[in-house]
């Protein structure tokens, strides 16, 4: 196997993990709670539930908007990036 074989698998291999972690990531930021931000509903008025909210609505329109980036393929990327 040449070099440049080897590094094409490495590289794919390193692409494909990358992709996985940003998977993970857009779940997580899909899944925040208010008490992800330490809103606490017996302590804590309502701005600071405002502010709480504020958080989890931010995390979860990033998660979703990570998701429909993955699920793009090439040539929809390209389309954005013009």
């Amino acid at each position: 196997m040449e070099k440049q074989d080897t590094f094409r698998i490495l590289l794919k291999i390193i692409v494909m993990e990358l992709k996985l972690r940003l998977e993970i990531l857009s779940k997580w930021l899909q899944k925040v709670t208010t008490e992800d931000f330490y809103y606490d509903a017996h302590h804590d008025g309502k701005l600071e539930y405002a502010i709480a909210q504020s958080q989890v609505e931010v995390c979860n329109k990033i998660g979703g908007y990570l998701e429909e980036i993955l699920e793009m393929d090439s040539d929809q990327i390209k389309d954005e990036l013009k």
